[in-house]
């Protein structure tokens, strides 16, 4: 491309290169374009070097965003939510097991540079910092909502029911029947409205945000309102879209961000 550019200049086509150029800087701030560029050289990196000729894209699904509204209660559920994918995935079956996840960074699992352990600390207890808590109090209260009053826990040598809680059969017979979940059960699911939700947060964010992106959604949507987040005691969260199918799950997602 700079070969391209100097010859242009040359060629006295200076307006052209400052029309490429301007496209590549809107790029710059746009997630999605970074996001698409990155998997897509990526995919072609890593075929290319397993002797994967011919394979395909090496992620299941697209890059979408959801916009969360900075509330306490809504970047917390996120957050956990996040923090969970390993655990959904059967990778580990606690989270600070994970190597490459926050969470484990904060409580030490990870063995890395005490420098990131504090920040990972302080990213945790920013979410409760509407709360009034210190920093111990905040790691447990996030503890609990990751993990310990999760559902069924076994031994692991001896297979020994150590803590009640729903099954995986459990999970999906709630669904199935319509009922709503506990938080910390849902969870443990596969949640669509966190890649698919759009948007959010509480009524009022989800409804202020659909008002001033009339570009983004149209006047019918916009009449429609925020929609209650179902089948999960969710404490009023809404999100901008209405799902219908299979909102929760318990299958297993293993490719998740």
């Amino acid at each position: 491309m700079e070969r391209d550019w100097e010859l242009w200049e040359e060629q006295g086509q200076v307006e052209r290169v400052r029309e490429q150029l301007d496209k590549f800087r809107v790029r710059m701030y746009e997630l999605s374009h970074f996001m698409k560029t990155f998997k897509q050289c990526l995919s072609i990196y890593y075929n290319a070097n397993s002797g994967c000729k011919g394979a395909g894209p090496l992620w299941n699904d697209w890059y979408r965003s959801t916009l969360v509204e900075e509330s306490e209660y809504a970047q917390v559920v996120v957050a956990a939510y996040i923090d969970l994918n390993p655990v959904r995935a059967r990778l580990v079956k606690d989270p600070k097991d994970y190597h490459w996840s926050g969470y484990g960074e904060a409580v030490g699992a990870t063995k890395l540079c005490g420098s990131y352990t504090a920040d990972a600390k302080r990213r945790i207890c920013d979410l409760f910092v509407g709360s009034g808590v210190d920093e111990k109090q905040a790691l447990m209260q996030y503890r609990e909502l990751l993990y310990a009053q999760g559902g069924c826990r076994h031994d692991d040598l001896t297979g020994q029911l150590i803590k009640p809680g729903f099954s995986r059969d459990k999970v999906d017979q709630v669904l199935d029947t319509g009922g709503c979940l506990p938080l910390i059960e849902a969870l443990h699911c596969k949640v669509c409205y966190f890649s698919d939700g759009v948007v959010i947060g509480g009524k009022a964010f989800v409804e202020k945000v659909l008002n001033e992106r009339p570009d983004v959604f149209t006047e019918k949507r916009r009449s429609r309102g925020a929609k209650e987040m179902k089948f999960g005691l969710w404490d009023g969260l809404c999100a901008a879209r209405e799902l219908r199918v299979r909102v929760l799950s318990s299958a297993l997602s293993t490719h998740e961000v």
